[in-house]
């Protein structure tokens, strides 16, 4: 009995770990206004490797788009969590496909599924965005500081930097 008790604590603290441990691939991130992401480099700037573009156009017209052979597609019947490596493949990805916020399609909670210009599948989900004057983010250390002073003299724009969670599947 004692042993069957050890074994049972054992499997309990593998499911507790497994359970703790679901998320752990999955990252945050934070797009600057008018910026190239590589997800793959998990780089901003433009490149040859760059998979998507956010643009800033006004306070409700920012665009999302895939660059450089990189495809994406929207899901609406399934959670970000749920989505694996199959949902993802059963998807329709479009190469240079583009959703806007005018459209109602980049919004807190929008899920995409998409395939790297490198080839790697994954999923992102919009959590929201920051304000053009925001650069408490980790992302923001690799704005300049002449154009951070440029855009603070600006009016303030709500929407300027996209917030998003995503995972890439190997």
């Amino acid at each position: 009995m004692r042993d069957l008790l050890k074994y049972a604590a054992v499997i309990c603290a593998i499911m507790m770990l497994t359970i703790l441990n679901a998320d752990a691939k999955n990252k945050t991130a934070v797009m600057p206004g008018s910026h190239y992401w590589d997800i793959d480099n998990q780089r901003f700037g433009k490149s040859d490797t760059a998979d998507f573009l956010w643009t800033f156009g006004t306070e409700n017209n920012g665009c999302f788009r895939t660059v450089n052979s990189a495809k994406m597609a929207m899901v609406r019947n399934f959670s970000f969590d749920k989505i694996n490596l199959s949902i993802i493949r059963a998807q329709n990805l479009i190469e240079g496909r583009a959703y806007t916020v005018r459209d109602g399609h980049i919004q807190p909670g929008t899920v995409i599924v998409f395939q790297t210009a490198e080839g790697k599948y994954g999923r992102l989900e919009i959590l929201g965005f920051r304000s053009s004057h925001d650069f408490a983010f980790k992302e923001a250390a690799n704005l300049p500081e002449k154009w951070k002073k440029f855009a603070l003299k600006k009016p303030e724009i709500k929407a300027y930097h996209l917030e998003v969670k995503w995972r890439l599947f190997e």
